[in-house]
């Protein structure tokens, strides 16, 4: 079995436990993980799609993409009450109920979790025909153009409204390292990147439903929020700076 092939098998696997783990309990953590393999899936499908010419990413991520989609909400409403409950914010259940029924939403994702984990059996089993095709030394090149694109990426000015692409760039880099541990790839400040853009983000979403205009407004909560906020971009400043002189690290 090919590395290709058991780091896919073992991806579509960990999916697969937690979509039927979630079947029973609407754990944060496990949602979040569903997540997380599905990115991977998706790196790895783009990944094959750059090494075997007959292989259509976008076509194949199409099933997995739905599941993204309607997990989205979901983790979404996830972290905003974590944050609210973090930042003493009265009474977050209430908050979250008024933007959304978390519940209903949790029921229509449980309901395709049977259909969700056909799909994902049934890919992983096709996809071995796939990894026979990749030819020695295309993950190499595939690794390097990734890279040199963050490189790019974080050698520009820091706009805020371009922090959540970079973030998902340096999320495929990640899971590039962690897909061939001997490709001379690390991924330290890169990931410490990408969590600091994570945790600004996440007090965005709070800051959106924290407003005059909501009825939830709070004014020493949005202060604090916004303070914290700026300093996670200078942070992410820092990081950037010390990236560009010390690479990765």
């Amino acid at each position: 079995m090919s590395t290709f092939e058991k780091y896919s098998h073992a991806c579509f696997k960990r999916l697969d436990g937690q979509l039927k783990k979630y079947a029973y309990s609407d754990e944060q953590e496990v949602l979040h993980s569903i997540r997380i393999e599905l990115k991977k899936i998706k790196m790895l499908f783009y990944l094959i799609a750059f090494c075997v010419q007959e292989f259509d990413a976008r076509k194949k991520y199409k099933s997995f993409r739905k599941v993204f989609l309607k997990a989205a909400p979901i983790r979404k409403l996830d972290v905003i009450h974590k944050l609210l409950i973090q930042f003493n914010v009265k009474d977050p259940d209430h908050i979250i109920s008024g933007i959304n029924g978390k519940q209903k939403l949790v029921k229509k994702f449980r309901k395709n979790i049977g259909p969700y984990r056909k799909t994902i059996r049934r890919t992983d089993e096709k996809m071995k025909l796939y990894y026979r095709k990749i030819k020695a030394g295309c993950f190499q090149k595939y690794r390097r153009l990734k890279e040199s694109e963050l490189r790019k990426e974080l050698s520009l000015d820091l706009r805020q409204d371009q922090l959540h692409n970079m973030r998902k760039m340096c999320k495929e880099v990640i899971y590039l390292s962690n897909l061939k541990k001997n490709a001379g790839l690390k991924s330290g400040n890169y990931d410490k990147l990408q969590k600091l853009i994570g945790d600004w983000h996440d007090k965005q979403l709070v800051l959106k439903i924290l407003n005059p205009k909501s009825g939830n407004f709070e004014s020493s909560v949005t202060k604090k929020l916004k303070r914290v906020a700026t300093w996670d971009v200078k942070n992410i400043r820092n990081l950037l700076v010390e990236i560009r002189k010390n690479g990765d690290g």
